[in-house]
């Protein structure tokens, strides 16, 4: 299983089941080092982790299996980058921010 540290659209149940094809547990966390920044596209506003060392994210972790986090790449697009990250648990999970040049 991939751990996955949520913050926005994939807590939600109806998008969970629309994108990963099922509801998952989740449970809460603490993402160090980052705040929350606003991406607008077309219509909709999401939100996308942004590198802060001075701030913090609050959101869950989530248990997908390996096909199921491709499924969440196609879901978050080019928008987001996909880094490994330690939460404020210890647990080493996926998250999805705003991309880094040259990282």
């Amino acid at each position: 299983m991939e751990a996955v540290f949520a913050y926005g659209t994939l807590l939600d149940s109806e998008i969970q089941r629309r994108v990963i094809g099922r509801t998952v547990e989740s449970r809460p966390d603490t993402l160090l080092g980052y705040r929350k920044g606003v991406l607008q596209l077309a219509d909709a506003t999401y939100f996308i982790a942004i590198r802060d060392e001075q701030s913090e994210i609050r959101g869950a972790v989530i248990e997908v299996t390996p096909d199921e986090l491709r499924r969440i790449d196609r879901y978050e697009g080019e928008e987001y980058e996909r880094v490994q990250v330690v939460l404020a648990s210890g647990v080493r999970a996926w998250v999805y921010r705003r991309p880094e040049k040259g990282g």
